[in-house]
């Protein structure tokens, strides 16, 4: 008698060939597979995050009730202008509800501003669908006379651009962050960005401490902590409960590593010496082996971000480069 059930093997073959968000594809719909909100939520994260690969100081903006009509923006919400991206996971089409609802942001954004005197210089709708033919008309009319009217840049960003962007080499941490990693394809870490303005870090702590150890040259320093910055913002904003551990997990190896070497360089120097000439050396050589050796698949963080999230221990006052550094943490203040 022959069996009418499936072979097991046929079965799990034509399974792994089912698209996944786990194997490096890019399809916009797999964000929403479990649930449509889930979908919403990764979307406006993932757009979040290909703008900030291509604009390293854009900030989210959380809905608490509302969001202004932002979602990620790049510039000051006070009195710049500022560029500003909305994501819509509208992944059945733009009828009339949908259209609707992209006006009403707009007009939320340019209230917002008014309110809170900053300026919208663009304005960039990100879609996880391409339009078509009646939505392309509707879209364009639109685009066309709002712009004139109001004065700001409106773009579109439909699935073919999203997912084009996200092809792109230099976004591929972003793509392998929400589809994972393709087969035989490597790790991608986070770019790492100068800061616009170096000089933003004159006066902070982790520089001053740096200045008492007797270290002048601070430029690494400076770049490491805003690298590490733009990082946690990341983090915690996109609020990816296993990036959230690693990073709480990174930061106690880090603290651990610095009151280690501090003790035992503390123990080491004569006491009524301030300085402790071997304790920043031997810090950022121990950082660099155990990023070596211990690179965070969550985090994919580089050598300067995990160099960086030592120089905000100095800065929350947790840590330091001479022997009396909470002296120093409490004068600063």
């Amino acid at each position: 008698m022959t069996s009418t059930q499936p072979d097991a093997h046929a079965v799990v073959d034509e399974l792994s060939q089912i698209p996944t968000a786990g194997r490096g594809l890019v399809r916009l719909g797999l964000l929403g597979v479990e649930s449509e909100a889930g979908g919403r939520e990764r979307f406006e994260r993932m757009i979040t995050a290909i703008v900030r690969e291509i604009h390293p100081t854009a900030r989210a903006v959380r809905a608490n009730p509302g969001d202004w009509g932002i979602d990620t923006f790049v510039g000051e919400l006070s009195s710049r202008t500022n560029a500003v991206w909305q994501s819509k996971y509208f992944i059945n089409g733009v009828g009339n509800a949908q259209r609707a609802d992209i006006r009403k942001s707009f007009a939320s954004v340019l209230k917002a501003a008014e309110a809170n005197d900053f300026a919208v210089k663009s304005w960039t709708l990100a879609l996880p669908v391409d339009l078509d033919g009646p939505e392309t008309k509707w879209w364009d009319g639109w685009r066309k006379k709002t712009q004139r009217e109001r004065g700001v840049v409106i773009d579109l960003w439909p699935a073919a651009t999203v997912e084009g962007l996200l092809l792109k080499p230099d976004l591929a941490g972003v793509r392998q962050q929400f589809f994972g990693i393709a087969p035989g394809e490597a790790l991608v870490e986070r770019m790492v960005a100068d800061p616009e303005d170096w000089s933003a870090f004159d006066e902070a702590l982790f520089i001053r401490q740096l200045h008492e150890a007797g270290i002048s040259e601070d430029l690494a320093a400076r770049r490491a902590f805003f690298n590490a910055e733009v990082m946690t913002r990341d983090v915690q904003e996109r609020e990816v409960r296993s990036e959230l551990d690693a990073l709480s997990s990174v930061r106690a190896d880090l603290h651990q590593m610095w009151h280690t070497r501090f003790e035992a360089e503390r123990a080491a120097c004569d006491e009524s010496t301030a300085s402790l000439p071997g304790l920043y050396p031997q810090v950022m050589s121990a950082v660099e082996s155990h990023h070596q050796a211990n690179p965070s698949r969550a985090l994919r963080d580089t050598l300067v971000h995990r160099s960086g999230l030592v120089h905000h221990l100095v800065e929350a006052g947790h840590a330091g480069w001479v022997r009396d550094y909470h002296r120093i943490a409490e004068e600063h203040r």
